[in-house]
């Protein structure tokens, strides 16, 4: 039987949620399972401009570009303002950053509302007005704290903590500022902490010796290739014992640990791509020593000898 001129008590809370307003900032697909596991996601796609610019064969990079706080591959005031939502609704014991207490906060938040949601009545009864009536957790604005919530508060922990000291406070947001600005460069960033010193001088020092795969002297499309090989190689037939039919596959290995971690991954592959994406200073598509001259120029120190393993 339908009665007509009656509205249905599923019909106002479906308008009472349409009435809170979305901060633009926020993607618009965030309440979507789809979203959240993008969300979620650790190795996104890059851009379409360093995609086309990659050799042929060559392993795609995660995105860890700091900064990008909403994953969309650009760094802009969309970033900066999602990043400021997050401190403000994301701070749950409210100290002024956002740390592990809070991710444990939020996580607790998210466990309550699931199994003890709101009354109907709550809900009914939700006002449209914007921030103030909204629940600390509740980032994306949708009425509810959630994992999509949490997805966002661990995605700009990852991408929005500029300083690197594991935690969001005001000093990132101006940080953000500043690149967003043009003021902080990642030209000499080889290790990608938003900061230029003898850390970015000795890890670049390190790629140029570790990362030559075929010992020219630069590291160059050709270099990038061959650790790939030396990935895949790696990755099904992990074992180092020398190959009398082929010689070149220990050195090869040996070459291609940049981290000295006893193994040639897709860590070692990502660490030189973000070294010739930053430490390429003469912009010339290679790294050589030129570049590491210009960085030591730059940062007013000599980086100390490598000494690769026998």
């Amino acid at each position: 039987m339908f009665t007509f001129g009656v509205e249905s008590t599923k019909d106002k809370v479906s308008k009472s949620s349409t009435l809170i307003k979305q901060p633009q900032n926020i993607l618009p697909e965030m309440d979507s399972d789809k979203a959240l596991r993008n969300l979620l996601t650790e190795e996104a796609t890059p851009g379409q401009t360093e995609e086309s610019s990659r050799p042929e064969g060559i392993l795609p990079p995660p995105t860890n570009d700091k900064g990008d706080v909403n994953g969309d591959s650009a760094i802009n005031t969309k970033d900066l303002d999602l990043l400021k939502e997050v401190l403000s609704r994301g701070d749950m014991n409210k100290d002024g950053k956002i740390d592990e207490t809070d991710f444990k906060l939020l996580n607790d938040a998210v466990i309550r509302e699931l199994f003890a949601p709101p009354p109907l009545e709550q809900l009914q009864n939700t006002k449209p007005e914007y921030p103030e009536d909204r629940k600390q957790g509740d980032i994306n604005a949708d009425g509810k704290v959630d994992y999509a919530d949490a997805a966002i508060v661990y995605k700009a922990m990852k991408h929005g903590d500029m300083d690197g000291n594991k935690q969001l406070d005001s000093n990132d947001t101006r940080l953000l500022a500043k690149k967003i600005d043009g003021q902080v460069s990642d030209k000499g960033d080889v290790n990608g902490d938003s900061t230029i010193n003898k850390q970015d001088l000795n890890l670049l020092n390190q790629v140029l010796h570790r990362g030559d795969m075929n010992k020219d002297g630069k590291i160059d499309d050709t270099d990038f290739k061959l650790l790939n090989d030396a990935v895949i190689h790696e990755m099904f037939s992990p074992s180092q014992e020398v190959d009398s039919q082929d010689n070149k596959k220990p050195l090869m290995l040996k070459l291609g640990d940049i981290n000295a971690d006893g193994k040639v991954d897709y860590t070692d592959y990502f660490i030189m791509y973000r070294a010739m994406k930053n430490g390429d200073m003469d912009g010339n598509k290679q790294l050589d020593s030129k570049d590491l001259r210009l960085l030591e120029q730059k940062v007013g120190v000599v980086p100390p000898p490598i000494i690769l393993r026998n």
